[in-house]
């Protein structure tokens, strides 16, 4: 047994010790922790930004398949339609085809459009005057028509055309004045078309790009696989959500090979699906590297940092949180939780110098609850605050982008500000929130808004008063136009030589004429 002084000193030594053991302790815990979480971050962060990436590539290269096929199609309706004026078949073959094709698309990568009667034998050739014997009775597109009256364009798998090419053929019925069926007007697109299109685009040496129809089957491949055209996919992993939802990702090993991949689709509603598969390997292989050299750092500064670095470090988190939940406070709407005015004022503000320096667009909701005063008067002010509440959850809900600001603009009314957004897409969003809070109900009670919108790309001349002032007069018209509605301003023009200071002394008159009935 150790004499009472010896023990009285050891004490403190102990505990200084196991202080020191402990500090160091949490240290490596601590940084372990902040470096396991950091790199899953990283991590999540690049399958993040692949996907952006993917989906930004993905819808540049369904719109122009969209804008190909939208072209030729109209070319088809032109024909459709002038195909059943009823001296069309008494003109010469000359006049006829300069009535039927004069405004058909044409390119290298587009076939010539056939017209075949009700029995499937070919009648005009736009590439012909006198068409050679063709038949069209066993094909896909015609036994199609034939039994569907409302069809519309309809895009075929990948067949050879009569030169021995591959192409997917478009069509579209013929129907007499009594709607029976009368015959199909049907051209191509070759495959050449998709192929030149994907070869433009620079892929990774395990990356795949597939143009899919919506019945599951292969239009094209990159990297080109004569083999993968026309192969039926509906049986792969994944191919079902592909071909039911517009647009999305997942990950998935790829068809052909194998490789892990992350799929990212994307069709603008038509039968084609541009589906982008970038390897796994590819997107991880640099945030190793960097996890590499973050773990070493980690570890190196875990050793070397002391007890007294971990309090401080403790005591500035602390710091750091409280002054955020303080800024979070002084920004936040205490009673909906959205922006405040203030907030709202800054924000604009600043989108209104960054769309300005961008030359984009930039779009402002103002939402006003309709007859609100009745229902708090009925109600009770709790009741509103109620309504308010769920008004700003919709709100929220329905603006979706990471840069759109919803706020508390006043008593009952909110704003939303919507950069680089088109008075179109302002509309959509406007709608959509509209119809959201209709769908409220409150203990049987229901409420609807009034909206106005307005959209402006910034001029250094111009300021966001402008912006607000449109749309307040949106707004009013609106209510006047009898609530629970949206109306759009038009654009905002400023006069010959006028800057800023005479667009703000327009009339509030002049601003409500500006804004669209």
């Amino acid at each position: 047994m150790f004499p009472l002084a010896k023990t009285q000193k050891s004490a403190p030594r102990r505990g200084t010790t196991t202080l020191i053991v402990t500090a160091m302790l949490a240290v490596v815990v601590g940084f372990s922790a902040i470096s396991v979480n950091v790199l899953l971050h990283m991590r999540k962060a690049a399958w993040e930004l692949a996907r952006q990436s993917s989906e930004n590539l993905a819808s540049t290269l369904d719109a122009d398949i969209r804008r190909n096929i939208d072209v030729y199609d109209i070319s088809l309706r032109a024909v459709v339609t002038n195909i059943m004026i009823p001296e069309i078949g008494e003109l010469s073959p000359a006049i006829r085809h300069l009535i039927l094709f004069d405004q058909a698309a044409t390119a290298k990568h587009f076939g010539p459009l056939k017209v075949f009667n009700a029995a499937g034998h070919l009648m005009i050739d736009s590439s012909a005057l006198e068409p050679a014997p063709d038949r069209a009775v066993n094909r896909e597109y015609f036994q199609v028509h034939r039994t569907d009256e409302n069809g519309g364009l309809f895009v075929s798998h990948p067949a050879a055309d009569a030169k021995g090419e591959m192409a997917v053929y478009l069509s579209r019925r013929i129907s007499g004045t009594d709607g029976a069926f009368g015959g199909v007007v049907v051209g191509s697109i070759r495959l050449s078309y998709f192929h030149d299109l994907f070869r433009r685009v620079k892929l990774g040496p395990e990356d795949s790009l597939t143009l899919i129809h919506r019945d599951g089957f292969v239009v094209m491949r990159s990297p080109f696989d004569i083999a993968m055209v026309g192969r039926d996919l509906r049986g792969v992993v994944g191919i079902e959500r592909i071909r039911s939802e517009q647009t999305g990702w997942l990950e998935a090993p790829g068809a052909v090979d194998g490789v892990p991949r992350q799929f990212v689709w994307r069709d603008g509603g038509g039968p084609l699906v541009t589906l982008l598969g970038k390897s796994l390997a590819s997107i991880y292989d640099p945030w190793q590297s960097d996890a590499a050299w973050i773990l070493s750092a980690m570890a190196v500064l875990a050793i070397v940092a002391t007890g007294a670095s971990i309090l401080l470090a403790r005591e500035m988190r602390k710091r750091s949180a409280d002054e955020h939940r303080f800024a979070l406070l002084s920004i936040t709407d205490g009673l909906t939780g959205l922006a405040n005015r203030r907030q709202f004022d800054d924000i604009l503000q600043s989108e209104w110098l960054r769309n300005q320096r961008n030359k984009t667009s930039l779009a402002l909701l103002l939402i006003d609850v309709d007859y609100f005063k009745i229902f708090n008067d009925t109600y009770g002010h709790q009741g509103g605050d109620r309504a308010l509440k769920q008004i700003a959850t919709t709100i929220r809900h329905e603006v979706q982008r990471a840069a759109d600001c919803a706020a508390r603009y006043g008593g009952e009314e909110f704003a939303v500000i919507l950069p680089e957004a088109t008075i179109e897409s302002a509309q959509m969003v406007a709608e959509r929130i509209r119809s959201a809070v209709q769908a409220i109900s409150l203990d049987g009670a229901h409420i609807t808004v009034s909206i106005g919108i307005a959209a402006v790309v910034p001029a250094s001349n111009w300021q966001p008063a402008e912006l607000i002032a449109a749309t307040d007069a949106a707004l009013y018209n609106a209510k006047d136009a009898g609530r629970n509605q949206c109306r759009s301003a038009r654009p905002l023009t400023p006069a010959p030589g006028q800057g800023s200071a005479g667009l703000s002394a327009r009339s509030a008159g002049d601003r409500i004429t500006a804004a669209a009935g």
